[in-house]
């Protein structure tokens, strides 16, 4: 283990100056063993950053490959066109297969429940719930409560003609004391959107024409 705490200060006392890429990046230095804190010379490597990342991202470890592929600053945009050793393929092959897959064991039945209902008993009315959705069909309760509500009398439009409608009413512009027949004639002269004009009838700067 060295006692030097900053390993590029070491490998320059080393080796001399750090070399200077095509694009005029510097070269990194690589702790061969991945602990940072070992700064002996034997456990550093004078790499370019796209042969950095490169190594990194042979052996599976993209976080740190994506971190120094981000210090060239788009020279190098992405991983295309790289590849993983045959060892490193084994090794991720691996790393998720049998009982270290999280998806181990699972059946199609047990993904439905995943969330808070993981494992539980799903309420019935929460089962037919999701049924309703996948099949298109309304809720009983649903349907129930719907029936009749917009019929007849129960229409909250029932009996409402199009020049009782509130944009047909007239309108009054207080500022000019210039009258229009409707609340479109009122957007057209002006330039309004209606959201505009229901802004300034809140204002105060409109009102309608009884």
């Amino acid at each position: 283990m060295g006692n030097y705490t900053n390993h590029r200060w070491v490998w320059k006392k080393h080796n001399g100056e750090i070399p200077v890429d095509e694009n005029g990046q510097t070269y990194e230095i690589h702790h061969i063993d991945r602990n940072k804190k070992n700064n002996s010379i034997e456990n550093l490597l004078c790499l370019s950053k796209r042969e950095h990342a490169q190594l990194h991202f042979e052996a599976g470890e993209f976080a740190a490959a994506y971190s120094i592929l981000k210090r060239t600053k788009g020279i190098i945009k992405d991983f295309t066109g790289w590849e993983h050793s045959e060892e490193t393929k084994q090794k991720i092959s691996m790393s998720i297969s049998g009982d270290k897959n999280p998806m181990f064991g699972r059946t199609r039945e047990d993904r439905k429940g995943n969330g808070y209902w993981k494992g539980k008993k799903q309420p019935e009315e929460l089962v037919a719930k999701r049924v309703a959705k996948n099949t298109g069909q309304k809720r009983p309760k649903q349907s129930e409560a719907m029936m009749g509500r917009n019929i007849g009398e129960l229409n909250p439009m029932f009996g409402i003609k199009g020049k009782d409608h509130h944009r047909s009413k007239p309108v009054k512009d207080l500022e000019t004391g210039k009258e229009y027949d409707s609340v479109a004639s009122v957007c057209l002269d002006k330039g309004y959107k209606k959201q505009s004009f229901y802004y300034n009838l809140k204002k105060g700067k409109f009102e309608y024409i009884s």
